[in-house]
């Protein structure tokens, strides 16, 4: 089996872009990247990583007297979290293809996430 190590599948594809989307009110990372080489890659896995400051924990108070308006604050967190990896696998990516992802897990919402790494082979 031939296969590209992270730093040839680099070369080769191209994150054109990423944001969040809402669906049934979870929130996941999605965008598209380019094949830009003569070849197929038959798995390519987009990373980001999630500030571990900004993880979206949030609490839930509500007012005197059983007031229906909830209040949800930022807590911050009690321990030093490592940075959280997002995964978006794609399979078959043809040679000059676009192809949109969405990530495998959920993220909170208004989780702060930045690019890592694309790999493929």
């Amino acid at each position: 089996m031939t296969s590209a190590t992270s730093d040839k599948a680099a070369a080769c594809l191209a994150l054109s872009g990423s944001t969040t989307s809402v669906e049934n009110g979870f929130t996941d990372i999605i965008g598209s990247f380019k094949n830009n080489c003569d070849r197929l890659f038959s798995q390519v896995t987009v990373a980001f990583k999630l500030d571990p400051s900004n993880s979206g924990t949030t609490e839930l108070t509500t007012g005197l007297y059983g007031d229906s308006k909830a209040n949800r604050t930022p807590k911050p967190s009690a321990i030093e979290l490592p940075e959280a990896v997002i995964l978006a696998h794609s399979r078959d990516v043809r040679p000059g293809e676009t192809r949109k992802f969405k990530s495998s897990t959920h993220i909170s919402k208004g989780a702060t996430f930045r690019f890592d790494k694309i790999t493929g082979f």
